[in-house]
């Protein structure tokens, strides 16, 4: 499958078109592409993608120009990516949380 036949699926079935991206959008898409095609994508691989989601997001805001429409439409955004990234981060949370836990457990039973 060529590469612009898959980037026009994916973007289909979000309901967008290649032209509504912004030049930082396309890029990451590409990127995404080009990590498709090479190899399966990791649990890094999705949260160093979310960062760059992310830090769009985040200099977009500080745009002082966008409209209060757009500025709702980026925090809204925002909230979804952030808590995208919680998800991702839950199992390194919980395991730390494990670890600390078995760690005190450890640490009474030498008192």
């Amino acid at each position: 499958m060529a590469e612009s036949s898959i980037i026009d699926d994916i973007l289909t079935k979000v309901g967008l078109k290649y032209e509504d991206l912004k030049p930082a959008e396309k890029e990451t898409l590409y990127g995404w592409v080009e990590a498709l095609k090479t190899k399966e994508m990791s649990v890094q691989d999705i949260r160093e993608y979310v960062s760059s989601l992310k830090y769009n997001i985040e200099s977009e805001l500080t745009k002082p120009d966008n409209s209060p429409t757009d500025d709702i439409f980026l925090k809204a955004r925002l909230r979804n990516i952030m808590l995208l990234e919680a998800f991702l981060s839950s199992h390194d949370r919980a395991k730390s949380a494990l670890e600390k836990q078995l760690k005190a457990l450890s640490v009474n039973r030498l008192k």
